[in-house]
């Protein structure tokens, strides 16, 4: 997120870099956590959520929402989003893309 925490909502990935000089328009994933990170100090999403992943969803860009939680709290917190949402929940213990298991840990 910009220094001035407002949402990054980049309209195309061309011509930007990141800090360490690498193209955005490379970047297939962006993953975040949940808590004082993605979600807000009441527990929400942002402002322009879905927005944004429209953006990333159309410039072939994965979000992944990752958290210590349970991939159920997850797949209801993100039930608008499943298709468009990477879930990793249980520390990492379980992945999942809409209905599909992409990792699992027994």
């Amino acid at each position: 997120m910009p220094a001035d925490n407002t949402l990054f909502t980049p309209t195309d990935l061309e011509g930007l870099v990141t800090p360490e000089g690498r193209a955005l328009a490379d970047v297939r994933l962006i993953a975040s956590d949940m808590d004082r990170t993605l979600l807000d100090d009441n527990g929400d999403l942002p402002q322009g959520f879905e927005d944004l992943l429209d953006r990333l969803h159309e410039q072939g860009v994965y979000f992944a929402a990752a958290s210590g939680r349970p991939v159920y709290t997850l797949r209801n917190m993100f039930r608008d989003y499943l298709d468009r949402v990477i879930l990793v929940g249980d520390n990492g213990g379980l992945i999942m893309l809409g209905d599909k298991v992409l990792y699992k840990s027994v």
